[in-house]
């Protein structure tokens, strides 16, 4: 009896400890099996990451070269005064022959000074040019890069500033007096172009003046 009890213990005993080993043997093959799935797709993550940094690149790279070709094919700027207004014609309803002409008025205008007329306008500048005020407009645009009343006001605080440098006595008159010397009826329009043309008021302005030597105004 107690021989037929041991067998069947151990009987029983070797079942257990085989499927105890059958359980641990799957739990291998499972983790094993989780290993690898989780390896593959951690390589698909990489390879499609890879995928997209090279078609980045690429259109990166064809982008700086396609911008590379456009700043080689730019044509240079040109400078030529000579050139001007035919480059000018297609932004202007003015021609070519027309413009010249009126710009060669308006060199014989600045020489006579007749930017120091009290109340210019215009209309009186169009018709002194014997033009109209879009002509006269445009051709100031053009060869000036301005508009009329910034090209007016360039030229009066030009001419008062050049003044003040070679004529001392200037420098002794009232704001008033140099903004009627130079055209102005409004002193306050007159201190307002004066700042803007020379950075300063002139007043201080004149205080510079007064306070350097002589020589170094020559």
């Amino acid at each position: 009896m107690k021989k037929i009890l041991l067998l069947y213990s151990i009987l029983v005993f070797q079942f257990y400890f085989s499927q105890s080993q059958n359980a641990i043997k799957e739990s291998l093959l499972g983790s094993n099996s989780i290993f690898i799935c989780s390896g593959i797709l951690l390589s698909l993550v990489v390879i499609l990451f890879w995928q997209i940094w090279r078609r980045n690149k690429k259109t990166f790279d064809n982008n700086i070269s396609t911008a590379d070709t456009i700043l080689l094919e730019r044509p240079e700027e040109n400078n030529d005064p000579n050139n001007l207004i035919e480059e000018t014609e297609k932004n202007y309803c003015i021609s070519s022959e027309t413009a010249n002409t009126i710009a060669k008025k308006l060199a014989r205008f600045e020489k006579d000074q007749k930017f120091l007329k009290k109340d210019i306008t215009l209309t009186w500048v169009a018709n002194y040019m014997n033009t109209n005020t879009k002509y006269l407009s445009e051709t100031i645009k053009i060869y000036r890069g301005k508009n009329f009343n910034s090209y007016i006001n360039g030229l009066r605080i030009s001419y008062i500033t050049h003044m003040l440098y070679k004529k001392p006595e200037y420098r002794e008159y009232k704001i008033v007096a140099l903004a009627k010397e130079c055209g102005y009826s409004s002193s306050q329009v007159f201190v307002i172009a004066f700042k803007k043309e020379n950075g300063i008021p002139p007043s201080y302005f004149i205080d510079n003046l007064k306070a350097q030597k002589p020589t170094s105004l020559q």
